[in-house]
């Protein structure tokens, strides 16, 4: 269980190239011309709640429970904008990081490693701050923080790249 995140691109097929459209390789055949939309596989995130938390904030309305969720091109870039902003001003230490936790007889403790933390948390927070959320993840701003800031700049850069045609749509599950 976990906080899973997507971002899905969607073409609509227009009925005059329904007709055209050859669909092969899967099990069950596919009637070509019956086809509205195809949907393709443009992002996705595993418990990157700051991320999350843009979208909800940003692209969702108030009574938004994780369904799909409009997300234009301006809105990605804005996104992609506070992402590198976010890498350019972080600064990065050596140092503990928690890693999970355990059960002892004491309750739940955080098991700690040697890992990279981000010094700045307090101003990197005014930029995406994390949310918690049950199953979301970590709230610390660390290496996996900054791993799921990269991995969107990577995700959005392709995606508003993209020259073909299409509307995308954010959505979560937890």
């Amino acid at each position: 269980m976990g906080l899973d995140m997507y971002l899905t691109k969607r073409k609509y097929i227009w009925s005059d190239e329904r007709s055209k459209l050859k669909i092969t390789g899967l099990k069950e055949k596919i009637d070509g011309s019956k086809v509205k939309e195809l949907a393709f596989d443009a992002g996705y995130w595993r418990k990157a709640n700051a991320i999350h938390k843009w979208f909800e904030d940003n692209c969702a309305g108030d009574d938004w429970h994780g369904g799909d969720v409009y997300v234009s091109k301006k809105d990605m870039q804005t996104l992609l904008n506070l992402c590198k902003e976010v890498v350019a001003k972080a600064k990065v230490v050596k140092g503990k990081v928690q890693n999970n936790s355990t059960l002892t007889p004491d309750g739940w403790q955080p098991i700690m490693e040697d890992g990279e933390y981000i010094e700045n948390a307090e101003e990197i927070a005014k930029i995406l701050p994390t949310t918690d959320g049950f199953f979301f993840g970590s709230t610390d701003y660390d290496q996996w923080y900054l791993k799921d800031i990269k991995d969107t700049i990577e995700i959005l850069e392709k995606a508003i790249a993209d020259p073909d045609s299409g509307e995308y749509y954010y959505s979560a599950s937890w």
